[in-house]
């Protein structure tokens, strides 16, 4: 591939990660953490960066979902990639980026908005988005060639002015709004963008670009979005950085618990006027909706090829629609539905992507994959019913880590090394008796 061709693709995997979350969650972070900026800066970008572009290697070097997830019983993976792509589809990630797009995009510049409007605007928004899907042959060139350059280009804009017009610089004495680490505090809020979890999703469109491409080779594969993973993880990073410096940097002139979506209203308000406006409605626009298409194609694709029916183009209208169904009760409504849920599918992510990269060195790695998996999957779920007050479970919080949020990587350690242990055991135990019964 020439440099421009992996220029492109970096740039389409950027406008694909940027979404709704991406823009309003670090501003949240920022406000809350003020004088823990940096430490908190390096969580988030951590798994909001760290985790999308690793998972596209990951994704890139399996080459398909099948190989992934190879060493893992195939009732969890299914179910696991099931729940994964219905979370990025019609029930979270799509409902969620559209009307983020309504409420920072198109509101700010109407005087007097109407909910009549959300409900003539959500149609358009999704039918838009759908034909967008189905007319775009090589998605990745048509989003990195013509969505992605003035997206960055904006972004570029807009965050010169963030930096250089804040509300209280952030090495001013600031206020800290948490208990704890600022670190394991963004790491965990950077779960909300949903970037690690797509990154498989996203990473079989990456392969089939590279493929278009004539990159076939595994190792030629993992190099070039390797290249094209680290452009797009810098681009992503800058656009982090400048969001949460602007939440930090507004602490003097909003409440610590102001939405993400005020934030930026506020600094659009006081410091760039109506042009401003049109600028930020217009990133906001270009994020959502390239993200809302690689989404859709995405979802498409594994319902057409998992259940057989209706096409590519018929799943992109079901899950158009459906999602369009969903936005109409609210952003709220969509949020307090599906972000508990990520503290069960952010841990399943990990567990199999770490199971992944070390199964080759497992003794009897299905069972291995088997057992640890189940593990950590009962530990969420139960901690998951525990912080909703719906089992009372102290004896969770004997867990080490439990109480930063990591849990479940205690029991997937704990649990690994006891099967290993009893695999080798037994193994070894096996094997001598079947010596000891050749040998009489």
């Amino acid at each position: 591939m020439r440099f421009s061709q992996t220029l492109t693709l970096a740039f389409s995997i950027f406008a694909l990660f940027v979404g709704a979350g991406n823009v309003i969650f670090p501003p949240e972070v920022g406000i809350i953490v003020g004088g823990e900026f940096s430490p908190a800066l390096l969580g988030f970008i951590a798994t909001a960066v760290g985790l999308p572009i690793l998972g596209l290697v990951i994704m890139s070097h399996a080459g398909s979902l099948d190989n992934l997830l190879s060493k893992t019983p195939k009732w969890a993976s299914f179910a696991v990639i099931m729940f994964i792509y219905l979370i990025i589809g019609p029930l979270f990630a799509t409902p969620r980026t559209s009307l983020v797009s309504f409420e920072l995009g198109i509101v700010p510049l109407l005087d007097t908005p109407t909910d009549d409007l959300l409900y003539l605007y959500v149609p358009i928004f999704f039918v838009a988005a759908g034909l967008f899907t189905i007319l775009a042959t090589h998605l990745t060139d048509a989003i990195g060639r013509y969505i992605t350059p003035a997206l960055i280009l904006l972004l570029l804009v807009f965050s010169y002015f963030i930096f250089t017009a804040p509300a209280n610089p952030v090495d001013e004495q600031l206020t800290t709004h948490i208990d704890g680490s600022a670190f394991l505090y963004g790491f965990i809020q950077g779960y909300k963008t949903l970037d690690g979890i797509v990154s498989i999703i996203f990473g079989i469109i990456v392969i089939t670009a590279l493929k278009d491409h004539g990159v076939e080779e595994q190792s030629s594969r993992v190099q070039h979005t390797l290249k094209a993973g680290a452009i797009a993880g810098l681009c992503m990073a800058f656009l982090y950085t400048s969001l949460m410096y602007l939440g930090a940097s507004s602490q003097s002139v909003l409440p610590v618990d102001a939405s993400g979506s005020s934030i930026i209203e506020s600094f659009i308000n006081r410091e760039l006027g109506v042009m401003g406006q049109y600028v930020v409605s217009l990133i906001i626009f270009l994020a959502c909706f390239s993200t809302v298409v690689g989404l859709l194609s995405a979802c498409a694709q594994f319902f057409k090829n998992t259940f057989g029916i209706l096409g590519y183009q018929g799943w992109v209208w079901v899950m158009s629609i459906t999602s369009a169904l969903l936005a109409l009760r609210g952003l709220d409504k969509v949020i307090e539905f599906a972000v508990p849920l990520l503290s069960v599918a952010y841990p399943a992510f990990m567990v199999l992507m770490i199971l992944y990269c070390i199964s080759s060195k497992l003794i009897k790695p299905i069972q291995a994959n088997l057992v640890t998996f189940v593990s950590v999957l009962i530990y969420c779920l139960l901690a998951f019913a525990k912080s909703h007050d719906w089992l009372s479970l102290e004896v969770l919080e004997w867990v080490p880590l439990s109480q930063q949020g990591f849990g479940w990587l205690s029991v997937f350690i704990v649990t690994l090394l006891l099967q290993q242990l009893s695999a080798g055991i037994f193994g070894k135990e096996a094997k001598d008796t079947t010596q000891q019964t050749a040998n009489s």
